[in-house]
Formats: structure tokens, C-alpha cells, sequence
């Protein structure tokens, strides 16, 4: 029986992928679902640029790779966006507005009242550990996400979650 679905996005393209997919296996089973978006400490450029593509609405250019301060600065001048202007709000406003987007995908797909949660930390032990927490019987996230380069040096997110969990785990390509 699949009670509970955890589904973990970064926003990227994978990730919207495991949402909408994770919804729907949710969906059919009844399941209620709480989605989780991890907020690192220090991102590196590739992040920062993933985090900075997602939003169309942030400036009228591509942010390409761009450093924290510059980021903060973007967001903070962008209307809509005035309290982005210290590096946590940047990070806060942007996990908020992913979130925002992955709970309109999981509602669209017939989920009632989809969870979120931000949480901040190293992305594989949190989405783990949070697993554990909500008694999740499936995590589902995408195979590589806005830290591709790194994850592929270091083991990937989707890898360390599914070594630490007793859930079911599904990997979106």
C-alpha cells in the first residue's frame, strides 16, 4: 500500500519531471504527497545559474553564470522581488517560488492539499532524513539536478538518498 509520497525538486527540468510523475503515482494510489526543496549553504555557479534560468520573470536576460552577489543583486533590483536582497532571501525567495510551482503541478495532477517544506543542508542527508520524518513508503527526484557537475564528482543526491532510506526510490530522467 503507498500511503505517502516524498517528492524532492530543485526546479530543474528532471525535477518537474519527478513532480509531475510522483503525483500521479500518488494520485492513483490515494496517497498524500509533501514535497521538499533543499536550500545548500554555498551554491556553486552551475546552481546558481540553474536557480537564476528558472525564472523568466527575474531580468530580461539569461543569468548565465553568475556569483551569489550578483544573483542577490538581480533578484533585489526585480519588482516583486524587493526582499531578495541579502543572499538568504535569495535563496529563501527562490526555494519559496519552486515550491510554489511544484505544488501547482502535484494539484494540477488531482493531489488535494500537496505539502511543502524548505529545508536547508546538505541536499541527500536532508531529503533522507526527511523521508524518515513524513514515514515516506516512496521518495521520488529527479537523476541529476542544478548541481549536475558536482554530483557526478561527488555521488549523486538521488545515489545518497536511496543508500539511507527504507522507502521505495524512484529516479526521473
Amino acid at each position: 500500500m503507498l500511503n505517502k509520497v516524498l517528492i524532492a525538486t530543485d526546479g530543474s527540468a528532471n525535477a518537474q519531471r519527478s513532480v509531475e510523475l510522483g503525483s500521479g503515482i500518488a494520485a492513483c494510489f490515494g496517497a498524500g504527497v509533501t514535497i521538499v526543496h533543499v536550500e545548500v549553504a554555498e551554491p556553486s555557479d552551475r546552481e546558481l545559474s540553474g536557480m537564476g534560468a528558472l525564472w523568466d520573470e527575474v531580468g530580461p536576460q539569461p543569468f548565465g553564470v553568475l556569483h551569489m552577489d550578483e544573483l542577490v543583486e538581480r533578484l533585489g533590483s526585480t519588482p516583486g522581488w524587493e526582499h531578495a536582497n541579502t543572499r538568504t532571501g535569495a535563496m529563501h525567495e527562490i526555494g519559496n517560488r519552486v515550491l510554489q510551482h511544484a505544488r501547482s503541478a502535484a494539484s494540477d495532477a488531482g493531489i488535494r492539499d500537496p505539502e511543502t517544506r524548505l529545508l536547508h543542508g546538505d541536499p541527500g542527508e536532508v531529503i533522507a532524513e526527511a523521508a524518515r520524518a513524513e514515514e515516506a513508503d516512496l521518495v521520488v527526484m529527479g537523476s541529476r539536478g542544478l548541481g549536475q557537475v558536482r554530483g557526478a564528482l561527488l555521488g549523486s543526491v538521488s545515489q545518497k538518498v536511496a543508500s539511507h532510506v527504507a522507502a521505495s526510490c524512484l529516479t526521473v530522467r
